[in-house]
């Protein structure tokens, strides 16, 4: 059960069958933008949840800076993005900033997000020059086989 709806009448009333089939159609209808709509905010929530657990969950501390970011995610549908950053500490007291995006807005452009973020951040540990970390990524990416482009700085 979806929920209930109440129709009423101040005197007796009986129902015809036009009335009844109105009725029982215009319940069905409510019932199933109910559970639509529980459907949307349940998906959103998820979504939402999945969008925070991709980004890195606290910034580094750097000698001599402070790194801060402010993600605002889209408020509009559903809208999971294929957006990233991260701020990787590197040898020597460098820090990689980097910026991503992954074409679409599914749950498929954030795993490939989290996949091409994991794969960039270890790559520039490794200490590899930034050059080679996006050749490196890049050909991680063309071997995934996806139909969906990904651009990082």
């Amino acid at each position: 059960m979806a929920g209930a709806c109440l129709i009423g009448w101040d005197t007796a009333h009986d129902f015809g069958p036009d009335e009844r089939a109105l009725l029982t159609a215009s319940a069905g209808l409510a019932g199933q933008a109910l559970m639509r709509a529980h459907a949307f905010d349940a998906e959103h929530e998820l979504v939402g949840m999945l969008q925070r657990q991709l980004l890195p969950r606290r910034l580094p501390k750097l000698p001599g800076a402070v790194a801060v970011a402010r993600y605002l995610p889209s408020t509009a549908g559903l809208e999971l993005g294929g957006d990233w950053y991260d701020v990787i500490p590197l040898p020597d007291h460098h820090v990689a900033l980097v910026i991503g995006d992954v074409q679409g807005h599914s749950a498929g452009a954030a795993t490939l997000m989290g996949q091409m973020r994991t794969a960039l951040r270890a790559y520039a540990a490794e200490g590899h020059p930034p050059d080679v970390v996006i050749s490196h990524a890049n050909r991680l990416l063309m071997d995934m086989e996806t139909d969906l482009f990904a651009a990082s700085s």
